[in-house]
């Protein structure tokens, strides 16, 4: 059965997948709004050694880079 998220509902299941990645991740998506949290959970997976991929197709707003 098909499950239909909200924004927040959203949000949750994409830090869950971060949070449970164990080897690597690959992130699809049309475009990037990155939030803190998202930023501290992508930081937590890359400190076990997870391998972060981020493919988009829009530009990356300069201000929610990681530096």
């Amino acid at each position: 059965m098909t499950k239909i998220l909200t924004t927040k509902g959203s949000v949750a299941a994409l830090e869950d997948l971060i949070r449970r990645a164990d080897k690597e991740l690959h992130l699809i998506s049309f475009s990037f709004i990155i939030s803190e949290s998202f930023i501290t959970r992508l930081k937590q997976a890359s400190e076990k050694g997870v391998i972060i991929n981020i493919v988009y197709g829009k530009s990356i707003r300069k201000d929610t880079l990681i530096q």
